[in-house]
């Protein structure tokens, strides 16, 4: 199978766009489509509403394009020929496809990916075809224009959550994300946290044993922490093991909240 040559261009960092359009005229509303997308039209484009937005598509392939969603796995919505072909997927909060934005909001985001389709050269239609597909585009410049829709970043709101875990010393918080995963030792001199056979880093409430971190009533808080091979895991376990080492700094956030806690200097 041939690949296009036309690719059709979703532009560098996605941020300049093939088409940009006229300002819309007022909208009226048309019954559902059998896909399950409530369709609005305008004079420029056809509006299909999915949970988490509108997606604005030109109006001009209203009746050679269908649009219909895919619940089965990730929240998808699929842009086809009317005779099924396909010609590309928008995949909300999925893991597949290429990176289109993320849409924003003081919730929660909503990461869009996208998935495009070849068509063969010498197939009639693959003019057509190409333009249908170079206009999703116009999707990214109307989310862009009318949502908080970052084009080409993916941006994962942090989960702020603590879970506690109680020390000989006092209660430590450390982030809820890593709770499945976290393994911690607990005696009365020390608190150990490891990933399974990896160790992350320690804790120790008495003696002289790592770097100082400051001192609560009196205690010395100290760290010793544990370099991970990345030629021992794979990229993305190590970075899950970084990220869990780093975090020992919302412990330290949270210590430095309470009085009795006096950091340590240099």
């Amino acid at each position: 199978m041939l690949i296009m040559k036309k690719q059709f261009v979703i532009i560098t960092m996605l941020v300049l766009f093939i088409i940009v359009l006229a300002g819309c005229s007022a909208k009226k509303d048309s019954p559902s489509d059998s896909s399950g997308l409530v369709t609005d039209t305008s004079a420029e484009v056809t509006v299909y509403k999915t949970k988490y937005c509108d997606l604005k598509y030109p109006i001009k392939w209203a009746d050679q394009v269908k649009a219909e969603i895919d619940e089965s796995g990730a929240y998808t919505v699929k842009f086809a020929l009317s005779d099924g072909t396909p010609i590309f997927d928008l995949i909300f909060d999925g893991q597949t496809g290429l990176l289109l934005g993320t849409l924003t909001g003081d919730d929660t985001n909503t990461v869009i990916r996208f998935v495009d389709y070849p068509m063969e050269e010498n197939d009639n239609r693959y003019n057509t075809f190409c333009a249908m597909a170079e206009d999703v585009n116009v999707i990214i410049e109307n989310l862009t224009r009318d949502y908080s829709f970052a084009a080409g970043e993916e941006i994962v709101k942090e989960d702020p959550t603590t879970f506690e875990i109680n020390t000989s010393v006092t209660v430590l918080q450390y982030p809820a994300k890593w709770q499945d995963k976290v393994n911690i030792d607990l005696s009365d001199s020390s608190a150990k946290f490891s990933c399974g056979e990896y160790k992350l880093f320690d804790l120790y409430f008495e003696g002289e044993e790592g770097s100082l971190l400051g001192t609560y009533k009196g205690k010395p808080f100290r760290m010793v922490s544990y370099d991970i091979d990345p030629s021992a895991v794979s990229g993305e376990m190590f970075d899950v093991l970084c990220a869990m080492q780093e975090d020992v700094n919302v412990i330290l956030q949270y210590l430095m909240k309470d009085t009795e806690f006096i950091i340590a200097n240099g």
